[in-house]
This record gives C-alpha cells, structure tokens and sequence, in this order.
C-alpha cells in the first residue's frame, strides 16, 4: 500500500482535502493531523532523551491529536483511541523510536490492521508544514506521494486571525507571534514546492491551490484522481471522518458541512491596511508566481518598518547599553 502525504500549511485546507477522501474505496485515511513532525520529530527523537520519556511523549501526542481534535468532529463512533495507541506503543522499541520514518510504518501498519482497512491502494496522512522536513525523512524509491496545499496568503493570515481569542491565545500566540510565524514557516512552505519536486518529481509531487479546492471541488478532485492514478468518485465531493460526514473546522461558530467560497478573499475585510501591506511585502513574490498578483502597489513602507520595530523588540533586541 502506497503512502499518501497531505501538506501545506496550517489553515490552507489540509483538513478539509484529508476528509474529501474519507469515503473513496481506495484509501485508509488517518483522521487527523499526524502532529508527530512536529512534536515529537525533530526535537525528541534522540539521545537527549530517555526511552521511557520519548515513548511517553509520542501516547500524549497521539492521544491528544485523536481525542481532542476529533472530539468536535466524530461524535457517534467508538474509535477505541486507547487500544490504537496501545497496539503501537507496544511495537516501539530502543532502536526504532529515534527513526521517524520506522515510526510513521508502525503507526501505518497499526492502523490498517486495528481498523480492518487492508486491500487499500493508499494510506493518507496529513501533516501542516512537514514539507519542510520530507528531504530528512524519505528517499525517492519510497513508494510514496505528496500533495502539497497554498492558499492565498492574506486569506491563509485571516483564517488564523479568526481563532486569535479562541485558541491561538490559550496556547501562548498573540497576533505579532501569529504574524510572524506565519510569514516564517508559509515562506518555506512555498520555497519547498521546487526543492521537492526536484527530489521527487512531478509524478510524485502536485501543488493543488486552496482556492481551485473550493471554487471547482469536483474538476480539482479529478486533478487529484489523475495524479494519483485511482478512479474518480463522487463521494470526493463530500467530507467525512470514518464515513461519518463532518463539518468544518473553522474558527468561527458557523460550522458547516459544505463547502463554500466565503473563506475567500477574506482578508479584504477582516485584516488591517498594516497587516495587508506587512503580508503583501513579505509573499510579494509568491502571489505574483502562484496567483499573478502584483502586490507592490498596495505596501507601505512605514508598515513595514513598524512590524520591524515591534518584532526586533520581542525577540531579537538585547540592550548592550545597560
């Protein structure tokens, strides 16, 4: 069975494309983001740590990834959470914990058998931003694809700008920390489409925009279904988790389970003119490659240099004059 990645980053429909393929015959589709390429590799996976301490650190991640994150969304099923974990936490040992990759085929092989989802043509699994670490982890010959998610980055800033109240700030990030590692890790997330698809090629690797998933569901789903080599269904239009339809996971109480385009062009009134001129000079070259948007005309330098100010003064400023 091959391995299928879904990436992009956070808040440019990952989730949403992961779900599209929920009910197709040819794919076991993991429920929710993987979250262990980023907390658990690159920082856990080493001598640093103890045996006891990294196979502690990989059930808290799984655990919450598929509890909490799911907990809003399947309502109705007995997923048996607890057994799934355990089955794969039985299967680590000293040797194989600090290889992410070995870690990834247990997790893959635990669920295909613990949720009876053999004969499948692929495994899907979603990660956000785990294109920056793909060159780290798998080699060409590895029978594996990639999809690769952009949205417009405005928008991509307005959706994470909605869930300022609701959760990014009850983990620690305010608008500035928001901002910036936005432009920080949505800046390598499209320097990494041409590093990748030089390792792996076009055969391996499709960039799929989020606002083509949203505007023409069913031709972009055809796309995907040439790309990948599977037959076209129309069960691709329809989101679900374990063939249970789901709504979206969108920052704001208007959940729904269709898909509609008012998540586009956003942030023409949900962002501030600082804000659109900060994210226009930053991703200048990338919505006039991917979008052929000239976006020179609408910054202003003063907004710039106060970004600058305000950023250099939370991070980077250490005062040599004391």
């Amino acid at each position: 069975m091959k391995t299928l990645f879904i990436t992009g980053h956070r808040k440019s429909g990952t989730t949403l494309l992961t779900s599209l393929f929920d009910g197709h015959d040819d794919f076991a589709v993991y429920p929710t983001d993987l979250s262990l390429m980023y907390a658990y590799f690159p920082y856990f996976n080493n001598n640093n740590y103890s045996f006891k301490v990294k196979k502690e650190r990989i059930k808290k991640i799984l655990k919450k990834s598929l509890s909490v994150n799911l907990s809003y969304r399947v309502k109705k099923k007995n997923l048996k959470i607890n057994d799934f974990i355990r089955n794969i936490l039985s299967r680590l040992n000293r040797k194989n914990i600090n290889n992410i990759k070995g870690v990834l085929n247990i997790l893959k092989n635990e669920f295909i058998k613990f949720y009876n989802l053999e004969n499948k043509k692929y495994f899907l699994i979603k990660e956000t931003s785990s294109d920056i670490y793909f060159n780290n982890i798998f080699k060409k010959k590895d029978s594996i694809k990639f999809i690769h998610l952009i949205r417009d980055p405005r928008d991509n800033y307005a959706s994470l700008k909605s869930g300022i109240k609701t959760h990014y700030s009850k983990i620690g990030e305010s608008n500035l920390i928001l901002l910036s590692s936005m432009i920080n890790r949505a800046k390598l997330d499209f320097k990494f489409i041409n590093i990748n698809k030089k390792i792996y090629g076009n055969k391996n690797y499709l960039v799929i925009k989020y606002e083509e998933l949203i505007k023409n569901t069913d031709k972009t789903m055809k796309k995907i279904s040439n790309f990948l080599k599977i037959k076209y269904s129309n069960k691709m239009l329809f989101s679900s988790i374990f063939n249970i339809k789901t709504k979206s996971n969108t920052f704001t109480k208007k959940r729904t389970t269709e898909i509609n385009n008012k998540s586009i062009k956003r942030w023409k009134n949900e962002l501030s003119q600082k804000e659109k001129s900060i994210l226009n000079f930053f991703f200048k070259s990338e919505l006039k490659k991917f979008y052929k948007i000239n976006a020179e005309k609408d910054i202003k330098y003063n907004h710039i240099s106060d970004f600058y100010s305000l950023l250099n003064k939370k991070f980077f400023f250490n005062d040599s004059f004391k």
